[in-house]
């Protein structure tokens, strides 16, 4: 009876054992797609580019029914980060690969940023859309590079 019972048990761990190990196999793509969209990354290895994180993206018109983003730019470096140039691409986080056309455009100069801390900037962007035809912000995912101060 002890060694049935322990037998049982023996089965019972080694399909759970195998149960776990094939749940935590992904497929590459897979493993991608499942990862949060990335509020704002750059595209260059420019040398401030790991501290530099854009997020919050507000998407308005003004008068003249152009599209207005405004977004915060954060320091997330201890040192302070002089004024830079930024190349702004606007995309759709669910977008795939393939289908990664940016939604918009904008340039823009922030201001020198102190050790941690964000600063509110907001742009005219260059788009065929109209501000709400744009995805909401928790659907937008900003690709930039970083033009000045050069590395």
């Amino acid at each position: 009876m002890a060694l049935t019972v322990a037998l049982g048990l023996g089965l019972i761990g080694v399909g759970a054992h195998l149960l776990v190990k094939r749940g935590e196999k992904k497929p590459q793509a897979e493993a991608k797609a499942s990862q949060p969209a990335v509020p704002g990354e750059s595209r260059t290895a420019h040398p401030l580019a790991k501290y530099v994180e854009l997020t919050g993206f507000r998407v308005t018109e003004d008068a003249k029914k152009n599209v207005k983003v405004t977004f915060l730019v954060v320091n997330h470096s201890l040192a302070e980060l002089p004024a830079l140039e930024l190349n702004v691409e606007l995309h759709a986080a669910t977008a795939r690969e393939e289908e990664a056309k940016a939604l918009c455009t904008f340039s823009v100069k922030t201001p020198p940023l102190g050790s941690l801390s964000s600063a509110e900037i907001s742009a005219v962007a260059k788009t065929q859309l109209r501000a709400y035809e744009l995805p909401d912000w928790q659907f937008l995912r900003a690709e930039y590079d970083i033009v000045s101060p050069k590395p």
